[in-house]
């Protein structure tokens, strides 16, 4: 559901249907609470996965945020995600002591509810991008899935996701039947290698940002990747090799988890940003499944070093398909008012012709023109100056 959500949220708006989804997702947890039965308790967790909002709760953060600190944000969403994980491993077994399984459910539905109130009440409403939408749905999918660059950052994440899933079949054995440690101290290690690795990561992103050298960054996280996956075959497994490898990686998956849907919202065109992160959600959960089935068969038939082999090989497929990608774009997205009586079509192509332009897209509706512009090529007030010039011929 993650790409017709999205594909609704760009022509209906962000907010009703995160709304949809969260009411999708606690009518779920209702059904699996009050369930005796496994079948009720999968058909409820279907109900909850229909609730597929995280693409457009990314593309809702794009909207909210300046495209020059958008890795910023999708970082602070990427370290919030990743703190959700490890608190939810620390009070998940509290609440099944107390309450049950059902008591598990019936909380996720009270959260639920709890972020619906949230959406309304605090979340700033974003300016409305809905667009009249002239072309087909099919047209619109064409594009997307035509445009390489796109392409390039949906195999990103979804190879991110596999190795991810692979990785953490293989080292809870490591850490549980070699190392000795308890769920507390793995908990404790992980929370802490995050921490650091969100520190050490926020100069990378910066200079990626701010230096114009996010094609840089991107490939230095790709290979550290690669890097950690090949230690992983040679490392000996003691604390602080294991250690080491759980911050190598991380430093890249924080990093890239803040640079890749920046670079989606980013390359996508304006009026189909929503689409373009269902897309790249989808493809998330996809290298998760196919991690879990890879990894599945690997460690079952070659073992640890088995499983990260695979992992290895998947990492440097990775890093070639990305060595020949062109400099990602430095857009800001520009909201300017529309002139009146202005020929919408010809006031388009006049735009785009303008240095630095990578994308027009005009709401009459709103009177609104948003323009998606490299502010090193074409300032604001250029493109200001060539809206009151179209005002006053329109005028004459």
């Amino acid at each position: 559901m993650q790409i017709p959500f999205g594909t609704l949220s760009d022509r209906l708006g962000r907010k009703p249907i995160i709304a949809l989804g969260l009411m999708l997702f606690a009518f779920g947890s209702c059904i699996a609470a009050m369930s005796n039965h496994i079948t009720g308790v999968i058909v409820g967790r279907a109900i909850q996965g229909a609730g597929a909002i995280g693409s457009t709760c990314l593309a809702l953060v794009a909207d909210l945020t300046r495209d020059e600190n958008r890795s910023k944000a999708m970082a602070l969403v990427g370290m919030t995600i990743g703190l959700s994980f490890c608190v939810a491993i620390i009070i998940g077994p509290l609440l099944y002591t107390h309450f049950e399984l059902s008591g598990l459910f019936w909380f996720t539905a009270l959260l639920a509810l709890v972020a619906f109130l949230i959406l309304f009440f605090a979340v700033p409403n974003p300016p409305r991008t809905i667009i009249n939408h002239k072309t087909s749905l099919a047209h619109d999918y064409r594009s997307l899935f035509s445009n390489m660059a796109l392409q390039r950052m949906n195999f990103s994440i979804f190879a991110q996701h596999a190795i991810l899933t692979m990785m953490f079949l293989a080292l809870p054995i490591i850490l549980t039947q070699q190392l000795l440690l308890t769920d507390h101290q793995q908990t404790l290690l992980y929370l802490t290698v995050i921490v650091l690795a969100f520190i050490a990561m926020a100069p990378l992103m910066i200079i990626g940002e701010k230096k114009r050298k996010l094609k840089g960054v991107l490939l230095f996280a790709v290979a550290t990747i690669a890097i950690s996956q090949l230690l992983a075959l040679d490392l000996p497994h003691d604390k602080a090799s294991i250690a080491l490898l759980l911050f190598l990686f991380f430093l890249a998956f924080t990093l890239l988890e803040s640079i890749l849907p920046s670079l989606v919202s980013k390359i996508a065109p304006l009026k189909l940003k929503g689409t373009a992160m269902g897309v790249y959600s989808t493809c998330q959960f996809a290298g998760i499944f196919v991690g879990g089935v890879l990894g599945g068969v690997a460690l079952n038939h070659f073992s640890l070093n088995g499983l990260f082999v695979l992992t290895s090989a998947f990492a440097l497929l990775w890093l070639l398909t990305l060595v020949n990608m062109a400099q990602p774009p430095y857009y800001s997205t520009l909201i300017l008012s529309l002139p009146e009586e202005s020929a919408i079509d010809d006031l388009t192509d006049r735009i785009k012709l303008q240095a630095g332009v990578g994308d027009v897209v005009i709401s009459s509706h709103e009177k609104l023109i948003y323009i998606k512009v490299d502010k090193q090529k074409t300032s604001e007030n250029e493109l200001r100056n060539l809206l009151e010039k179209d005002n006053l011929s329109s005028s004459e």
